[in-house]
């Protein structure tokens, strides 16, 4: 049994080996671009054992291999001939080719060509004007033909499409994703669609060069949804990590994606009766009964970054800033009270308000947020020398308005620390001066 492709034409022997030698680059309407897709191809199938057997109309191009060694016995390759005439190309040529990459390419050439049929056979029935591909039929070729879906989307349901790409329906639980197309990502997450991104920077495996673009851009066409089902069923899948603590492709990376993707009218008209909540706030969804939408971190950022004046319940900020007010006890205000009374006392007065808030970030202890010194509730497990530090810090981000990290923030604790070092040399300085005066004499 045999596995043929053909499209019109008849392709010369040159096609088959001269790297580079192509017409489609820089040619939108192509799939190819890079000229090396038949020779990588037909190393990659050879290198697995299958056999391949190519007709040019009523011609039989013959594809074969001669052992060759390279510097030393220890080193033999086989060389690809093509008609018997040496190509210079090894069977090791794209190591990182799988079958059906190789397989892929055949196609992707022939309908670059026109006139492309793939389908099974038991042997070979060449005919003039037609190029003819014909492929042993091993298990992996059969699983290629099998699930040709998977490869190619030409046959597949548009649900939605931009000038971005479209959004496909699924045929299987494996995530699908063509650039023109043909296939560009091989990973074994599960996605709640299928994507045709029109331009992808793609490797000579014709695999995306950088998954994070690749995701982006996914992103970026998925923000443009107008189904409210389709928007519901992506940000479910974003989700995948709450509800069934593992990926799909839609939650691959996106912490890494979310800044900069624009939602549409779309989201906004779906999300406009919703009280969105971070993942962390779980405990609360409860009190907002069927308004309540949780959502990850990242999701929750991309939302507030473009809908600043929806309803977003009672939360505040985003990233470590993200919190919620909670009632200050009579207990925290002494602490905080004492802590401000020890900065005026070295001489630096706090104007500031004062809350305790939970933050979504449970890490963080004390932020200053616009002009408010906010303290977690963890604040309070410290003792009062470092609660003293930590009012001091904040008070110190409230002045200068330098972050954390910052060359701003460190000068600012220096010039602080510098201030207060002085103090004690003057005084020391002083105390020297009085110690060496000369006492006053009394007459007696």
């Amino acid at each position: 049994m045999l596995y043929c492709i053909e499209n019109t034409g008849e392709i010369v022997n040159e096609a088959l080996y001269v790297m580079g030698a192509g017409t489609k680059r820089g040619d939108n309407t192509k799939i190819g671009m890079f000229a090396t897709g038949n020779k990588y191809a037909i190393a990659t199938l050879l290198r697995n054992g299958i056999d391949i057997e190519v007709w040019s109309g009523m011609r039989r191009i013959a594809i074969t291999t001669k052992s060759i060694t390279f510097r030393g016995e220890d080193n033999k390759f086989d060389l690809i001939l093509v008609d018997d005439v040496s190509t210079g190309i090894t069977t090791s040529t794209g190591k990182d080719w799988k079958v059906w990459m190789a397989l892929r390419e055949f196609k992707s050439n022939a309908m670059d060509e026109g006139g492309v049929q793939d389908y099974t056979c038991d042997r070979p029935n060449p005919e003039a004007g037609k190029t003819k591909f014909y492929v042993q039929m091993t298990d992996d070729v059969i699983q290629f033909h099998k699930n040709i879906k998977r490869y190619f989307s030409e046959d597949k349901t548009v649900l939605f499409e931009n000038e971005i790409g479209q959004v496909l329906e699924k045929h299987d639980a494996t995530t699908n994703i063509y650039r023109k197309g043909i296939r560009c990502w091989d990973d074994n997450y599960n996605s709640i669609f299928d994507y045709n991104i029109y331009d992808v920077n793609i490797s000579e495996t014709r695999i995306a060069k950088h998954s994070a673009s690749l995701v982006k851009s996914i992103f970026k066409l998925a923000g443009q949804l107008t189904d409210h089902y389709m928007i519901e069923s992506f940000i479910n899948s974003v989700n995948s990590r709450i509800n069934t603590n593992s990926h799909t492709y839609e939650s691959y990376r996106v912490d890494e994606v979310y800044s900069g993707i624009e939602l549409g009218d779309g989201w906004k008209e779906y999300l406009k009766d919703k009280i969105i909540i971070p993942v962390d706030y779980e405990d609360i969804v409860p009190e907002f009964g069927d308004k309540a939408l949780m959502v990850n971190m990242d999701l929750y950022e991309m939302i507030v970054h473009n809908f600043p004046e929806m309803r977003l319940g009672n939360f505040i900020g985003t990233g470590d800033d993200l919190h919620t007010e909670v009632q200050m006890t009579d207990t925290q205000m002494n602490i905080l009270i004492e802590a401000s009374s020890f900065c005026r006392k070295v001489g630096y007065d706090s104007q500031f308000k004062w809350k305790i808030v939970r933050f979504n970030n449970k890490e963080v202890i004390a932020r200053f947020y616009e002009d408010t010194m906010l303290f977690s509730e963890n604040t309070f497990t410290m003792n009062q020398d470092d609660i003293n530090k930590v009012f001091f810090e904040e008070y110190l981000h409230g002045t200068t308005g330098a972050p954390d990290y910052s060359r701003r923030f460190q000068n600012a604790i220096f010039d602080a620390w510098y201030i207060e070092a002085k103090k004690v040399v003057n005084q020391q300085e002083s105390n020297i001066h009085n110690n060496h005066a000369i006492p006053n004499k009394t007459l007696a």
